[in-house]
């Protein structure tokens, strides 16, 4: 079996009779259910802080799996986001038997949305120089959700932070549309939110100079050179594995 998930984006398998019972080649649709935060501050272990989920699907669609097909697997390809798979030969995507689904956690508090929001937001300005156009059909709602923090100066309380990310009146409606279902695993999670958690103006910063250094090195370098410059790096490498392959044959014969 093939799953392709993201990295806040965990498998839950309630049974493995359906896994068992798979033929090669064939294909089946992955339900993902959005998991909420309920408390402001972020626990260490996420599952606490994040206990309930959407009672419907996530917004952003279901995702596919499917079992390998060793005879023709390279006539498949997956799309951007996991969301659907393509090939060669016509497929069926099934529907699979909700014994095995995604537990999704995209947002994870307010200094997480933040960090999201503004740092992908800069990413959007150098893809599309007219990206905070208002009449620009181009990502209207990261263009959306930046303007409204710029607007803010970034100072998000928790309840408005819960009625723009989940597009609720109140978090009294935001409760009435989850369930209690916090998310139980058998093995402990190596790497946690609060480990990597850094103000979001040490992120942009961070981002910029990154951005900066791209932007200098594609307006110094002409394409050209910089196809130049990796070809040589390359035969470079080329030639050093030669000559340790020369050396060790001479020393064989000698």
């Amino acid at each position: 079996m093939f799953f392709a998930l993201d990295a806040d984006e965990f498998l839950v398998v309630n049974s493995i009779n359906f896994l068992n019972g798979l033929k090669p080649a064939q294909v089946f649709n992955l339900e993902r259910y959005d998991y909420v935060m309920t408390q402001e501050n972020l626990e260490h272990d996420i599952f606490i802080s994040m206990n309930r989920r959407f009672q419907i699907k996530s917004k952003d669609g279901d995702k596919v799996f499917f079992s390998h097909d060793k005879d023709r697997y390279l006539d498949y390809s997956i799309s951007q986001g996991n969301h659907s798979l393509s090939s060669k030969i016509n497929k069926d995507i099934r529907k699979n038997n909700s014994d095995i689904w995604i537990a999704h956690f995209p947002y994870r508090g307010v200094r997480h949305y933040l960090n999201k929001i503004i740092i992908g937001s800069q990413a959007m300005l150098v893809r599309n120089k007219d990206f905070l156009c208002e009449n620009n059909p181009f990502a209207i709602h990261w263009r959306s959700e930046y303007n409204y923090i710029k607007n803010n100066s970034a100072l998000i309380s928790f309840e408005k932070y819960i009625c723009r990310v989940y597009s609720v009146k109140n978090s009294s409606d935001f409760y009435e549309l989850t369930v209690l279902d916090q998310l139980n695993l058998d093995s402990d999670i190596k790497y946690f939110n609060l480990r990597k958690n850094r103000d979001p103006l040490f992120n942009v910063i961070a981002n910029f100079e990154n951005l900066s250094k791209l932007f200098w090195i594609e307006k110094e370098r002409s394409l050209v050179s910089l196809v130049i410059l990796k070809l040589s790096t390359v035969i470079n490498k080329i030639r050093s594995r030669k000559q340790k392959i020369y050396r060790s044959i001479y020393k064989r014969l000698h």
